[in-house]
């Protein structure tokens, strides 16, 4: 389901093929690691992703979040283990994202990552 999502952007010419490829890598890692993910907060982190991944690939910035909400996300219980996520995952992309970018994809794994061990999310 969430390769099928990819898969019409791609169609659609939302995003290029390599930024599809990529994703479905991902989606891979996310179906492996955290198979009991909630799917809507799967498909919002995959989406986001796809989109970034555009983002950057075409030069565009995103905006962060604002410090004070990240420091709320930095204190979450799921903060260090999506950052180790984020790090395993990207550590060898096919773009660089920039701080705003990599803020909001680790709030999306946060709340991966918090559904998946049964918690409301704290971030």
């Amino acid at each position: 389901m969430l390769k099928k999502r990819i898969i019409t952007l791609v169609e659609g010419g939302v995003i290029v093929k390599e930024v599809g490829d990529f994703v479905c890598d991902v989606i891979d890692f996310l179906e492996e690691y955290y198979p009991k993910a909630d799917v809507t907060g799967a498909e919002m982190f995959t989406t986001h992703l796809a989109m970034a991944t555009q983002r950057v690939k075409d030069g565009e910035a995103l905006e962060g979040l604002d410090s004070e909400t990240w420091a709320g996300i930095t204190t979450s219980g799921a903060y260090e283990e999506a950052l180790k996520v984020y790090e395993e995952l990207f550590s060898e992309t096919i773009v660089t994202y920039p701080e705003g970018e990599k803020r909001f994809l680790i709030v999306h794994l946060c709340n991966i990552i918090d559904n998946q061990q049964g918690e409301e999310s704290k971030c």
